[in-house]
C-alpha cells in the first residue's frame, strides 16, 4: 500500500459524501483516511465545478482509469476475530452482526501487459469456479437472507501509479452496484446498503429487506433472437400461476400443447437454407466443438436455457444441427446415438422442471429428421410445450444463499436446494380455504412474519405495545415484578443500569428476561442471572446487559449470541427492513460494580441510529410484542399452513407478568376467552425457564378431546381427571388443571385439589411448583360433588374477560342463553359479526331427524364449508344415530368423534364430550333440554359457545313451520 495513499488528509476525508457518523471520523484511530457513502459515490463525475482534488476525495474516477482497473479476489471467508474501536467508548468489542471477511486487490495501471495479466487472472479465477464479483454477490446474498450483517473487504497490494485508490473503489463499485440493486428489488439500494470506505478496507453494511432475495433466478423467457433472464416480476407471476383442470390429468399444466407448435419438414438437405427465421417459438442450434453433443457444459447450459424459455411461455421448437444463418448441417449420429440423445434430453427436461414430472409426448419430445446427403446425419428436433401452470421451468436451480456454519464453526454462504428456495419464496402464503375458514380468518388482521401468517385482533399489537411497553424517564422494568425474585446484588446492578440510562433526560425502558437467548430458541448458560435489554431512541441502538456470576469467555460468547438472537427475532417478527443494531455488555454481580451508560456505537452508519426516523422505535417495539405474544393457532391444522394468533392484553399479562407474581393462581374466564391456550403457553414458559422434561409438568383436563389437542404441543404430560386420581406422578413438579368446572370428586378418596397441592410440594416443600387452575363457573352445569374449594379459597385469582372465539352473533345468543346470572363483565374482543344463528324445528310425524340433518349438512357443503369445518353435537351418546343411519345423514361423508377434532372429517359427538373444543360451524341436534342432574342454562351456554362462525340448532317441535332464522 502506498504510504502517500494511506495518508490522505483529514480535509480530503471531509470532502467526501458522509454517511458514516461524525464519531467514525473522530474515533477511527486505526484508519488515517476515512471515506464513506451510501451508494454510488461517482454520481457527480461530470460536474465541471469539481476540482480534481475534490474528485479524488469524493471517489470520482475517469474513464481511462476505469478501463485499466484490475480486481483480484482472495478467497478468505471467515468471521472477523479482530476487535474494532467502538465510538466514544473506544472499547474493543466484536460486532454482533453476521460478519464476513474477504480480501480484494484494486490495481490501477495503463500498462498493456497488465491488461493481459487481468485477462489471465480472470481466466484463472474462472478455472477455480469463482470470480471477484460472483463471490462478493454471493456473500451479500447470504447476508440479505440471513438477517443482514457486515461484509468487510480488505484492500491489499494497491499499485501506486499516482491515481487515488478511491477512484479504483468507485470503478469497482460501478460494476457491482447494478447487480446489488437487481438482487434486492423492490427494495431501494439506500434502504439496504451503507458503504464505508476506509484507507485499507471497504465496509458494506447490509440491512435485510422484507423480501427473500435471489442472486440468479435461472428462469428464462424467449425473445425473437435469443433467450432472456426473466425479471423478478415475471418470476413472481409465473410462480403464482395455478393449474387449470384436474390435477390428476398429466396435461393439466399444459397451456400450449406439442401438436399446436410449428411443424418442420420431415427431411432436410445439407447446406439447405431453411425458410423460416428464428422467433420466440423457433430457435436454431449448431454445435461444432467435440464429438459428444452434450459433453460440453456450455452447450448443455444453452439447451437448458432454451427449454426454460419455451416452457415458460408458449412452447417452441429447437433445431439442433442448423446454424444461425439457417444453413442445415445436421448432427452426426455415429457419435451421438438416438438413444443417447433422447436420454440426455430427458435428463435435461427433468432438471428444468423441478415442480412436476414431465412426460414425453405431453410436455416434451425429440424427433430425428434425416439430412438426405448423409445417412449418419439428422436434424434433432426438440419440442417443448408451453407449461405455464407448473410453478416455473428453470434452466437450473435458482441461486440463493443463506449463512450456515461449516465444520469449523465459521459462518459461510451455503447454496439453497430448490425445495428450500421455493419454501422461502412462497413464504406463508395461505392456500384457498373453505368458506368457514375464510370467514373465521376475516375477523382478524393479517400480518406476514417469518414463522407464518399472524392473525390478530385489529389493533391488538399496538394496544399491547401501548399498555405494556411504555418508555419513560425512569426506564421502567418490564415485565413488572421481573426483578423481584432476583438476588439483591442482581437487583442493585439493574438499578445501576437504570441510573446510568436516566442521565441527560433520556427516555426508555428495560426489558428483563431470565435468558433472552433461551426465549428466542437457544440455551442459557450456567452462572447466568438474567439479561436486561435497554430500549431507548437516545442511545444509538439497543443494548443488552448480561448479568452473570463471573465475566469470562463463556459469558461473553453467550451475550453476543443473545444479542444476535434478539435482532434476528425482531426482524423475523416485523422489524425486517428497519436499520438498527444491538450491542452487548457482560456485568458481574459479585462485588461492587459501576455500570457505564450505554453509548452510541460509532462504527455503524448514522442510518442505524434509533433516533431517526421517529417511527422506527415503535416498529421495533411492535416486533418485540409479536415475538413475545405470537402463539400457534389451532387453525394451522385446518389450512395446512403455519397460523399464529396474538395473545390479548389479558393473556399477555398472565403469561408474562403473573408467572413472576404467584405460584398458585385461579384463572377465571367465560367460554372463548382462551383459557386452554394460555394454559399451554404457561406450560411452555415454565418448561423453558426451568429446563424441564415433559414428565415434570402435568396438565389435567376432563375430556379426551381436549387432552389430544394439548398433547400435540409435546410440552407436558397430559391426563384426564380420572387418570389423575388413579395414578402416581413422582416426577411431576408443576400441575396445570384445566376445565375445573367439569370436575367430579368421587367420595372416599383424596380430593383432586389436595392431591395437586401435594404433588407440587413433593420435591421442595419450601418452594412449591406452579399450581394454576382454569375455570368457568358459568359452564358448571352438574349438581354432583365437584371438589372445587369455596370462593374464599380460590385465591389469588385473575379474570379473562375478552371473548375471541365466537362471532358477535353467536356471542349475543350465548349471553341470551346465560340470562342475568352473570355479575361479571365480559365482552367480545373483535368486530366480526359472523352468520345468523339458525333455528330449524321439525315435526317428527312429518319428517325424521335424519332427513333434516342430511339436508342441513348438504346445504353447508354446497355453500363452500368443508367437512373439517363442521361439528354435529347431540344431547347424549344414546341419541347419536346408529352407524347406518348416521352415514345416511352425513351423505357418506367421513366423520370422527371429539378426539378427532383436528381432522378434516365431520365431528359427531355429545355436548359434554365436546367441552373445551370448537369448530367454525356447529350443528346442535335436539339440545334444547338438559340431562339428569344438569342445569339447563350453563349446559346450553357450554353448547352454543363451541361455534365460531355459524350456529344451527335443530330441534323437534309438535307443530310449526320449517325454517326460521334468528
Amino acid at each position: 500500500m502506498s504510504k502517500r495513499k494511506a495518508q490522505d488528509s483529514p480535509q480530503k476525508a471531509k470532502l467526501s459524501k458522509p454517511t458514516c457518523s461524525q464519531e467514525q471520523l473522530e474515533h477511527a484511530t486505526d484508519y488515517e483516511a476515512l471515506f464513506a457513502d451510501s451508494g454510488f459515490a461517482g454520481s457527480q463525475d461530470n460536474d465541471p465545478s469539481l476540482t480534481e482534488a475534490t474528485r479524488i476525495s469524493r471517489g470520482c474516477s475517469t474513464s481511462q482509469e476505469e478501463e485499466t482497473m484490475e480486481v483480484v479476489y482472495e478467497s478468505d471467508e471467515k468471521q472477523s476475530t479482530s476487535p474494532m474501536c467502538t465510538g466514544e467508548t473506544r472499547s474493543h468489542r466484536e460486532f454482533c452482526e453476521h460478519h464476513l471477511f474477504c480480501k480484494i486487490t484494486l490495481a490501477v495501471s495503463v500498462d498493456t501487459n497488465k491488461k493481459k495479466k487481468k485477462k489471465t487472472k480472470k481466466e484463472d479465477a474462472g478455472a477455480e469456479g469463482c470470480s471477484t464479483n460472483a463471490d462478493i454477490l454471493k456473500m451479500c446474498n447470504a447476508l440479505l437472507n440471513s438477517g443482514g450483517g457486515l461484509l468487510e473487504m480488505e484492500l491489499t497490494e494497491l499499485q501506486d501509479d499516482g491515481t487515488s485508490e478511491k477512484d479504483s473503489v468507485d470503478s469497482y463499485w460501478r460494476k457491482i452496484e447494478p447487480s446489488l440493486r437487481e438482487m434486492i428489488k423492490p427494495s431501494s439500494y439506500d434502504d439496504v446498503f451503507d458503504r464505508c470506505v476506509l484507507s485499507n478496507k471497504i465496509q458494506l453494511f447490509v440491512n435485510a429487506p422484507k423480501q427473500f432475495c435471489t442472486k440468479n433466478y435461472n428462469l428464462y423467457v424467449p425473445s425473437d433472437g435469443s433467450v432472456l433472464p426473466a425479471s423478478r416480476d415475471k418470476v413472481a407471476e409465473i410462480l403464482m400461476q395455478k393449474p387449470q383442470g384436474s390435477r390428476r390429468e398429466a396435461n393439466s399444466n399444459v397451456r400450449v400443447a406439442l401438436k399446436e407448435l410449428l411443424k418442420v419438414p420431415e427431411e432436410f438437405s445439407c447446406n439447405e437454407e431453411f425458410g423460416l427465421t428464428e422467433s420466440k417459438q423457433l430457435q436454431y442450434k449448431n454445435y461444432t466443438s467435440g464429438n459428444d453433443l452434450f459433453a460440453n457444459h456450455s452447450q448443455r447450459e444453452k439447451i437448458c436455457k432454451q427449454l426454460s424459455a419455451f416452457g415458460n411461455c408458449d412452447g417452441g421448437v429447437a433445431l439442433l444441427g442448423v446454424t444461425d444463418d439457417r444453413r442445415v448441417q445436421g448432427v452426426d449420429l455415429t457419435k451421438n446415438s438416438k438413444d443417447y440423445v433422447v436420454n440426455e434430453i430427458r435428463s435435461l427436461v427433468n432438471k428444468v422442471c423441478p415442480n412436476f414430472e414431465p412426460e414425453r409426448g405431453i410436455h416434451w419430445d425429440v424427433a430425428f429428421h434425416p439430412v438426405m446427403e448423409y445417412e449418419s446425419h439428422c436434424v434433432v428436433v426438440i419440442t417443448m410445450a408451453g407449461i405455464q401452470y407448473s410453478g416455473g421451468v428453470f434452466a437450473k436451480s435458482p441461486e440463493s444463499y443463506e449463512l450456515r456454519r461449516d465444520e469449523a464453526g465459521k459462518q459461510v454462504p451455503r447454496l439453497l436446494e430448490f425445495h428450500e428456495w421455493k419454501k422461502r419464496v412462497d413464504g406463508a402464503r395461505l392456500p384457498e380455504n373453505s368458506k368457514g375458514m375464510n370467514e373465521l380468518l376475516s375477523k382478524f388482521e393479517k400480518m406476514q412474519i417469518s414463522k407464518g401468517a399472524l392473525f390478530t385482533i385489529k389493533g391488538g399489537v399496538q394496544r399491547i405495545r401501548d399498555s405494556f411497553f411504555k418508555v419513560d424517564e425512569e426506564f421502567s422494568i418490564l415485565p413488572k415484578g421481573a426483578a423481584d425474585n432476583l438476588s439483591k446484588e442482581a437487583q442493585e446492578v439493574i438499578h445501576e443500569i437504570q441510573r446510568a440510562c436516566c442521565k441527560d433526560w433520556n427516555r426508555g425502558l428495560l426489558v428483563v428476561s431470565r435468558s433472552w437467548l433461551r426465549d428466542t430458541g437457544g440455551k442459557a448458560i450456567d452462572g447466568l442471572i438474567c439479561d436486561v435489554l435497554v430500549v431507548s431512541r437516545n442511545m444509538g441502538g439497543l443494548h443488552l446487559y448480561t448479568l452473570c456470576n463471573t465475566v469470562d469467555e463463556t459469558s461473553q460468547n453467550y451475550s453476543k449470541e443473545a444479542a444476535q438472537a434478539i435482532k434476528r427475532s425482531l426482524q423475523d417478527n416485523g422489524a425486517r427492513g428497519q436499520k438498527f443494531y444491538v450491542s452487548f455488555h457482560v456485568v458481574s454481580c459479585c462485588g461492587r460494580v459501576k455500570v457505564e451508560s450505554p453509548l452510541l456505537d460509532g462504527r455503524f452508519p448514522k442510518s442505524y441510529d434509533l433516533e431517526s426516523p421517529r417511527e422506527k422505535l415503535n416498529e421495533i417495539l411492535k416486533a418485540m410484542v409479536i415475538g413475545l405474544t405470537a402463539v400457534p393457532s389451532t387453525l394451522s391444522s385446518k389450512v395446512g399452513e403455519t397460523i399464529l394468533n396474538l395473545l390479548t392484553e389479558e393473556q399477555f399479562c398472565l403469561v408474562h407478568y403473573m408467572i413472576d407474581k404467584t405460584r398458585e393462581l385461579w384463572v377465571k374466564g367465560v367460554a372463548g376467552t382462551g383459557k386452554t391456550l394460555v394454559a399451554v403457553e404457561i406450560i411452555k414458559k415454565i418448561r423453558q425457564r426451568e429446563n424441564l422434561g415433559v414428565d415434570e409438568i402435568l396438565y389435567v383436563c376432563e375430556n379426551e378431546g381436549i387432552a389430544n389437542h394439548v398433547r400435540r404441543s409435546r410440552s407436558c404430560t397430559v391426563v384426564c381427571r380420572k387418570t389423575f386420581l388413579d395414578s402416581v406422578f413422582r416426577q411431576a413438579r408443576h400441575v396445570i388443571k384445566d376445565e375445573v368446572h367439569n370436575y367430579e370428586q368421587p367420595s372416599g378418596i383424596e380430593s383432586w385439589y389436595e392431591k395437586a397441592k401435594r404433588i407440587v410440594r413433593q420435591h421442595d416443600p419450601d418452594r412449591p411448583g406452579y399450581l394454576w387452575f382454569f375455570i368457568d363457573l358459568f359452564q358448571k352445569s352438574h349438581e354432583f360433588p365437584s371438589g372445587i374449594p369455596n370462593e374464599d379459597q380460590q385465591q389469588p385469582q385473575f379474570r379473562l374477560t375478552k371473548i375471541i372465539r365466537n362471532s358477535n352473533k353467536i356471542f349475543r345468543r350465548a349471553k341470551k342463553v346465560l340470562g342475568d346470572v352473570s355479575k361479571v363483565e365480559f365482552d367480545i374482543g373483535h368486530d366480526f359479526e359472523g352468520e345468523e344463528v339458525e333455528e330449524i324445528p321439525y315435526i317428527a310425524k312429518e319428517t325424521s331427524q335424519i332427513e333434516v340433518l342430511k339436508k342441513v349438512l348438504q346445504e353447508l357443503l354446497d355453500k363452500g364449508y368443508n367437512h373439517g369445518d363442521i361439528a354435529v353435537l347431540f344431547l347424549k351418546k344414546e341419541r347419536i344415530p346408529f352407524d347406518e343411519e348416521l352415514s345416511v345423514a352425513l351423505n357418506g361423508s367421513p366423520w370422527m368423534s371429539a378426539e378427532g377434532n383436528d381432522s378434516d372429517a365431520i365431528v359427531v359427538s355429545t355436548v359434554l364430550k365436546y367441552s373445551g373444543l370448537d369448530r367454525p360451524v356447529l350443528v346442535l341436534v335436539d339440545v334444547k333440554k338438559t340431562l339428569y342432574r344438569r342445569q339447563l342454562r350453563p349446559f346450553l351456554f357450554s353448547a352454543v359457545t363451541r361455534a365460531m362462525v355459524k350456529l344451527i340448532m335443530i330441534y323437534e317441535k309438535k307443530q310449526g313451520c320449517y325454517g326460521r332464522a334468528h
